[in-house]
């Protein structure tokens, strides 16, 4: 039988946070200034972690 997790309000906000701080460290990421796309993909990769923690956290969470 499969594990059935219900979306809240906070995840939504959850996925909208990240999704809009990939979006930006991806722009920086894609600059022409060599410093500023080094730290841009260094955002972009620590954002795709902090969100596969969030999602990981999730679906491991036992509360109702």
């Amino acid at each position: 039988m499969t594990k059935h997790t219900d979306l809240r309000t906070i995840d939504h906000i959850s996925v909208a946070i990240h999704a809009f701080f990939i979006l930006f460290s991806i722009k920086l990421a894609l600059t022409n200034h060599l410093f500023l796309s080094i730290f841009g993909w260094v955002l972009t990769y620590f954002n795709f972690k902090s969100f596969d923690i969030y999602a990981s956290w999730r679906k491991n969470d036992t509360r109702k």
